[in-house]
């Protein structure tokens, strides 16, 4: 019988292998909740409201065609009733805001007509797409789902 050397595990490479499984492990949930949220708020959406310098629109009625189309798929449509007035593309990414510690998903898109900002869905039913906090001009858009 054949006997192997021992070779002791070094106790920094038992922490090296602990960090480096921990950065894999949370990488990977990044990915997943940020497919999982890609899911949640595809879809048709049509503006409600929007609030920000230098004016507040009123709450515009439903039907009124100022839709914006989400794809799982990371496709992005602008469409003024049922005419396609901007095709593209969007993506998510987690960013802290300018002020608190806090990481939320900001939705940026490649339509530079389009406000980019941190995306938020309050039931099924409402999206909010805001500003981050150090924009001196920027405003929240508020949309229902279509």
């Amino acid at each position: 019988m054949q006997r192997y050397p021992k070779y002791p595990c070094h106790p920094n490479m038992k922490k090296t292998l602990l960090i480096l499984s921990c950065i894999i492990f949370l990488a990977s949930c990044k990915k997943d909740n940020l497919k999982s949220f890609k899911k949640e708020f595809s879809g048709s959406w049509e503006m409600r409201s929007f609030y920000g310098y230098p004016f507040n629109f009123p709450t515009l009625p439903p039907g009124n065609g100022k839709i914006i189309v989400i794809g799982t798929d990371g496709s992005f449509e602008r469409r003024s009733h049922d005419t396609i007035t901007y095709k593209g593309s969007y993506s998510l990414d987690e960013r802290k805001d300018c002020y608190g510690d806090a990481k939320k998903i900001f939705f940026s898109t490649t339509d530079i007509a389009f406000s980019n900002g941190f995306i938020e869905i309050a039931g099924d039913t409402s999206l909010t797409i805001s500003s981050p906090n150090c924009l001196m001009d920027g405003g929240t858009s508020v949309y229902r789902r279509n």
